[in-house]
């Protein structure tokens, strides 16, 4: 009788030592109508089991092996385009649901219902930048209409941004747009195959040694360039995002704001066709990294590409002297600068 009450004790030691080993579950949340965060128990319970089967050869892979299972233009959750992804959110924007003033577009984004999910809004200035920079400017979509942001510049003022050329415009709410609605959701997380982990613990010091060399060079070439230096279109480096870099040309000379655009397209700078007007915070990057600290000399004003107070009529221009911008007639004449931008690693 004392052997089987020992044995007995032992089984139930084994069982909960293999319930506490059981690694966690990664979660997928969002937002859409009807959803519930609840989960059985009894799938918990499969789960563990299946983990309990496994033993000790795929133990749980730490927090530092999880992969995104999404990119940039996947189709999301709610059938729209992944525009923007960051840590474990992804943003994703619809097609374009028509032309109203922005009081309208707000309601229309706010009513839209796409993939069932009822959060869905009107994108800020930030967000529109992201779908115009990782959408359109890779080509994966192809608008070149001025579409609203929900960021206020007044009480009855709102940015927008001119998809063709990427300028931001402050235009009344009166006008009629273009409309985006735009949602976020928690991106799927997987770990990494266990027993591809398990090789990575088997590499020799010196397989490790010579991976460490090539991530450093590897390093060493995203880096390579720096605010200041001279890009591939012969102008110089004003600002660098992830892998991304900007470069602004010499002065090309002055112009009208029309004007300004088309030298700016015309231009051919290292043999690139695709320079263009800076929009007005491309244009005061210039300002702060390079006319503040003295890279570049010149105090005239100079025209960006993004529209002015009276949308049509006026465009945003900055005054290198002290950094003020201001928005002024189309007509006028200021001192014109194009930029491009690259891929630090190619």
């Amino acid at each position: 009788m004392r052997k089987i009450i020992a044995a007995f004790f032992i089984v139930t030691a084994a069982v909960v030592c293999a319930f506490a080993q059981s690694g966690p579950m990664v979660i997928i949340t969002g937002t859409s109508i009807g959803d519930s965060s609840s989960s059985s128990s009894s799938s918990n319970t499969k789960n563990i089991d299946n983990e309990n089967q496994k033993q000790t050869e795929e133990k749980t892979v730490p927090d530092s092996a999880i992969q995104s299972s999404i990119k940039i233009g996947d189709i999301g959750p709610g059938g729209g385009l992944v525009f923007y992804i960051e840590g474990n959110r992804a943003y994703e924007c619809s097609e374009v649901l028509g032309e109203r003033n922005w009081r309208d577009a707000r309601d229309l984004c706010s009513e839209y219902r796409g993939g069932g999910y009822d959060d869905w809004r009107l994108p800020e200035k930030d967000e529109l930048k992201f779908i115009y920079l990782n959408l359109k400017r890779t080509g994966i979509i192809l608008y070149k209409n001025d579409f609203w942001s929900f960021t206020k510049t007044s009480s009855v003022h709102s940015w927008s941004l001119d998809f063709s050329d990427g300028g931001f415009g402050d235009a009344g709410h009166s006008f009629d747009f273009s409309v985006l609605a735009v949602r976020s959701f928690t991106v799927e997380t997987k770990p990494l195959i266990a027993k591809d982990v398990k090789k990575e613990q088997s590499k020799t010091n010196n397989e490790v040694a010579n991976e460490n060399i090539e991530k450093t060079d590897k390093d060493k070439e995203l880096k390579k360039y720096k605010i200041g230096d001279i890009g591939p279109g012969g102008g110089l480096v004003f600002y660098i995002e992830g892998n991304r870099a900007y470069e602004c040309s010499e002065v090309l000379g002055s112009a009208t704001w029309s004007e300004a655009k088309t030298l700016c397209s015309e231009y051919r700078g290292g043999g690139y066709d695709d320079w263009y007007l800076p929009n007005m915070d491309e244009l005061n990057y210039i300002y702060q990294n390079l006319r503040k600290p003295g890279k570049i000399l010149g105090d005239e004003w100079f025209w960006s590409s993004s529209e002015g107070y009276n949308y049509g009529t006026s465009a945003w221009r900055q005054l290198f002297t002290v950094g003020t911008q201001y928005s002024t007639n189309k007509g006028s004449i200021s001192f014109v600068r194009a930029v491009r931008s690259f891929n630090i690693d190619n």
